[in-house]
């Protein structure tokens, strides 16, 4: 049976799930191609954090956490990113972790042990990216509010 023989509802439906295919399929490119040029500048503000810790120890500004505890933090970030807990207990983690940082050394060995990472969104999937990301990803405007002025204290501009 050709297209045209088809009685009028079975038309609409074939082109409305046609246009729903291509919408799918035109979503999936676009955030595929979006993701890559996110990950580059996460890349970017990984390197960024090395080469600015880098200065600041040479002038004598240390980190008051351990390499070995950053990438403990780094781990508790991704895990509470992780979980779908609507309590908010991920949520209350993750400022945990940013209430430790203490000068703008703790937070570029934060953001260089975090590099680009991956982690489980609960509505979107896989997510990849910087400690940014996953802070602007996974809390609210009232969070990130409370973490820019934290970090605002030492002049950390987020």
């Amino acid at each position: 049976m050709k297209f045209k023989q088809l009685p009028f509802q079975a038309q609409a439906i074939i082109v409305l799930v046609g246009l729903a295919a291509l919408t799918g399929i035109g979503f999936l490119v676009y955030n595929k191609i979006k993701s890559i040029g996110e990950t580059r500048d996460d890349k970017a503000e990984s390197n960024l954090a090395k080469d600015e810790l880098d200065q600041l120890l040479q002038t004598g500004q240390n980190p008051t956490f351990t390499e070995v505890e950053a990438q403990t933090k780094t781990n508790i970030l991704i895990n509470a990113a992780n979980d779908c807990d609507p309590t908010g207990s991920g949520a209350q983690e993750i400022m945990a972790v940013i209430y430790s940082v203490r000068n703008k050394a703790d937070w570029y060995l934060l953001s260089s042990k975090f590099g680009v990472r991956d982690w489980e969104d609960c509505f979107w999937g896989e997510v990849n990216g910087s400690i940014s990301k996953l802070l602007t990803e996974e809390l609210d405007s009232s969070q990130m509010a409370e973490v820019r002025r934290h970090l605002g204290q030492f002049q950390i501009n987020f």
